[in-house]
């Protein structure tokens, strides 16, 4: 079988879904007879970056300083001397930059991602995206809503997309390396408290602000519970002050960077993510594969992922007074609450192995290289 050279472009290996994604594609693809090289634009986490360095492929790390006058050529030259035949690109910079260098390179196969609803990009962005997208080969996006921005903001020909959902590797608890009570304890949680987890940036658009609203209502009714916020951002001292006006502070952990996300799920009884802003968050997917029942914000592709009473229960986002009478209803009926966390488990099995998402860009790749005449 002939090995594809492919070039993978991103914006940043920040901690998120997309970012999840590629290195998903990069272990996948490479056991499926490609060669590939990744490009990041602006730096990132240097955990996932070092994950990357793992698998023994180039790796080209830029920033907003250097990516100009060094990066664009710099990147230029990799193309050439790699002979690269399929250039992926994710997110909007990544996208415009790779779309330009793979016409001036001539290279058989340019593809761009789009992973969210579009709710966050700017005007001048979409109409930079109108006038580079006919440059595209093609365009993957990972939701409806996704679909629905390429088509009818940066108008872009409905038959140059391709649907292909994020895919989750369900891991299985090792009961001999993992126990809840005694990690519990080591946070100072007693035994009996139910607890409440979201993970993700601490940003505006994230709704943490209508998740600690929503525990000071249910904590009147139920004061076993306990709320872990994971992540870190520029919200969270504000966060913190909330927590000690609303007098919820013995009730929330701020646990910071969680890098042992899989004990972090099994630590939880109840995922939350009150966003106002979401693509396809494998957050979600996570802590459905781990069977933990999920509460999730209305928006975007999330009701794509969570069937409404059946694996999930979807609120309004915005809305503290829904999201804690969610919190009641799934803290106080543990027939609801197994019901769903088992629904939830099977639903991520079954239409999101990451088998399936790996499977559908090497048949996509594959597909129009052959119509290319590339092989």
């Amino acid at each position: 079988m002939k090995e594809i050279k492919i070039l993978f472009i991103i914006d940043s290996m920040a901690r998120g879904g997309t970012q999840k994604v590629l290195i998903q594609l990069v272990e996948g693809l490479s056991k499926r007879g490609y060669s590939p090289t990744v490009v990041i634009l602006n730096g990132g986490d240097e955990i996932f970056i070092n994950i990357l360095n793992n698998y023994k492929i180039k790796i080209f790390v830029f920033n907003k300083y250097n990516i100009l006058f060094v990066g664009i050529p710099k990147i230029l030259k990799v193309i050439y001397e790699e002979k690269i035949e399929v250039i992926q690109n994710f997110l909007f910079y990544s996208n415009n930059i790779g779309r330009i260098l793979g016409r001036i390179s001539k290279t058989p196969l340019i593809i761009s991602g789009i992973r969210g609803d579009g709710q966050t990009i700017l005007s001048w962005q979409n109409i930079l995206d109108r006038i580079t997208n006919p440059i595209d080969d093609g365009m993957i996006v990972n939701s409806l809503p996704a679909m629905e921005y390429c088509t009818h903001k940066i108008r872009m020909n409905r038959e140059k997309l391709s649907l292909i959902y994020n895919g989750i590797e369900v891991t299985k608890e090792d009961p001999k390396n993992f126990n809840k009570y005694q990690l519990r304890k080591s946070f100072n949680i007693p035994e009996d408290k139910i607890i409440i987890g979201t993970a993700g940036q601490l940003a505006v658009e994230k709704g943490h602000r209508y998740l600690l609203e929503a525990m000071r209502i249910s904590l009147n009714s139920n004061s076993k519970l306990f709320l872990i916020i994971a992540g870190t951002g520029n919200k969270e001292n504000d966060l913190k002050g909330q927590t000690l006006k609303m007098g919820i502070s013995k009730n929330v952990l701020f646990l910071g960077r969680c890098d042992r996300m899989n004990d972090f799920y099994q630590l939880i009884d109840i995922f939350v993510l009150p966003s106002l802003s979401e693509g396809m968050p494998n957050v979600i997917m996570e802590a459905m594969a781990q069977g933990k029942p999920v509460i999730a914000s209305r928006i975007s592709a999330i009701p794509e992922l969570i069937d409404d009473e059946l694996s999930g229960l979807l609120v309004p986002p915005a809305n503290s007074k829904r999201l804690a009478e969610a919190i009641t209803k799934l803290s106080e009926n543990r027939e609801i609450f197994e019901k769903i966390g088992k629904e939830a488990k099977n639903k991520v099995i079954n239409s999101y192995p990451l088998e399936k998402m790996i499977d559908s860009y090497d048949q996509l790749y594959r597909k129009m290289l052959k119509e290319k005449g590339v092989f």
